[in-house]
């Protein structure tokens, strides 16, 4: 039960708030007998506010046919089942609707319609808008980032290869200078620095922390003490790590101790400051198991019921192209006469849960993380994105490898999906 002059003082307080341009109120028609006498309330409301009214689709599903998927992972969030949860479950159909069944639906406001269409303009851009940058690195008056980077691996060089006139390699400084000339090429020597200095940082701190994967095959990674191979050496492929056929940027990963890992973090968060980095979120799918097991509960079973259920499929099986009679409840009393908890919370893409990862801090250069990606804030005062690790992407377009104990870094932009169209195909 809504009362329009409790969503007149609420609304007189939002404008207050925020100003007449900064909010707009909101209609939608999901088929109820009351959707049409409260939308032209809401109308009327917004025009004596002086706002604007726009429509939309109260979404929760994408597809008609996710409704029963929607219900279902709402009791799973409300840890209920879904006759406990019943009154606050949203009508249906709640899914994405077309621009033509908008105005359908819409046509005594066809003007709150063109708003809609006018504000999701607004809201729209492109990924190219928040392209990855790296932080500025500081460096030292005089230099900039590729002749810091430069100074240093030079020091670093004379540490493991000798002097210049006498190096143990003959080939070492030659191979660096050829490393350095490409880097400096391709615009990443703040993304060396970077590295470079979470690894000094462990170092000095007595942090175990090694790097590997292809930064193994850099004698400049070596020199600069990220990685302990010597690529010299042992005459290691520098293309494989980096090189102008090489459509994204090197891939670098640092293993830190699990003890000790949380130090690292925090000197990330101290170094470039709580609204400028991020932790990279772990976002677990559903499994067949757990589907089960979570949609038995949402369908009311108690714990037994779906603990047995959940222990007779396979560790890695699937629910795909299976119905109702599924081997491990098929003739089981307790079911008899109820629903069965099927495959809706079963589609492999669903997230489970999300929580902070172990590792993988995301680091943004002039403006808040939050700003660039959603990046709420979890215990304390740590920002959490809300991307998959697999979707944080390094400066330019690549397929970046993140296991869970190692470091991935620059990075600094997600995956989200994003429009730069005009008018919105689905609503």
């Amino acid at each position: 039960m809504w009362h329009p002059r409790a969503a007149g003082r609420e609304l007189d307080r939002l404008v207050a708030l925020f100003g007449r341009d900064n909010v707009a109120v909101e209609l939608t028609d999901q088929g109820r007998p009351t959707d049409g006498e409260r939308n032209a309330i809401l109308v009327d409301l917004a025009r004596t506010a002086g706002v604007t009214a726009v429509v939309t689709g109260g979404v929760h599903a994408a597809r008609p046919r996710d409704a029963a998927l929607a219900d279902v992972l709402a009791a799973v969030r409300a840890r209920s089942s879904l006759e406990e949860i019943d009154g606050w479950l949203p009508p249906h159909p709640a899914h994405l609707r077309s621009g033509a069944e908008m105005l359908a639906r819409h046509a005594a406001h066809p003007e709150a319609v063109a708003a809609s269409a006018r504000l999701a303009q607004e809201c729209a851009f492109s990924l190219d808008l928040v392209a990855p940058n790296l932080p500025p690195f500081p460096v030292p008056e005089g230099h900039t980032e590729a002749t810091w980077l430069r100074e240093l691996t030079l020091r670093g060089a004379r540490e493991k290869y000798g002097p210049r006139h006498d190096a143990r390699h003959p080939d070492a400084y030659a191979t660096i200078e050829k490393e350095l000339a490409l880097i400096t090429r391709l615009d990443f020597p703040g993304y060396f620095l970077i590295v470079a200095e979470i690894a000094d940082f462990c170092r000095r701190s007595g942090i175990l922390s090694q790097g590997r994967g292809s930064a193994a095959n850099s004698a400049v990674c070596y020199s600069l003490g990220i990685t302990a191979v010597d690529a010299v050496q042992h005459r290691l492929l520098f293309e494989r790590f980096l090189s102008d056929g090489r459509t994204g940027p090197p891939d670098i990963d640092l293993d830190i101790e699990s003890g000790r890992r949380e130090e690292a973090i925090q000197f990330v968060y101290d170094r470039y400051g709580r609204e400028f980095a991020a932790q990279v979120a772990n976002v677990i799918s559903y499994r067949a198991r757990s589907a089960v097991r979570d949609s038995a509960r949402a369908f009311g079973y108690d714990v037994g019921q779906q603990d047995a259920w959940s222990k007779g499929i396979e560790r890695w099986g699937n629910l795909r192209g299976k119905g109702p009679a599924q081997p491990w409840w098929h003739g089981d009393p307790a079911v008899t006469g109820r629903a069965v908890p099927g495959a809706p919370a079963g589609t492999p893409a669903a997230p489970s849960a999300a929580s902070a990862g172990p590792a993988g801090p995301a680091a943004g250069p002039g403006g808040s993380a939050a700003a660039a990606v959603p990046a709420p804030r979890e215990k304390g005062s740590t920002r959490t994105t809300r991307c998959r690790r697999s979707t944080v992407r390094p400066p330019r377009p690549t397929s970046p490898r993140s296991p869970s104990t190692s470091w991935t870094w620059p990075t600094g932009c997600c995956g989200c999906r994003a429009t730069s169209g005009s008018t919105p195909a689905a609503w």
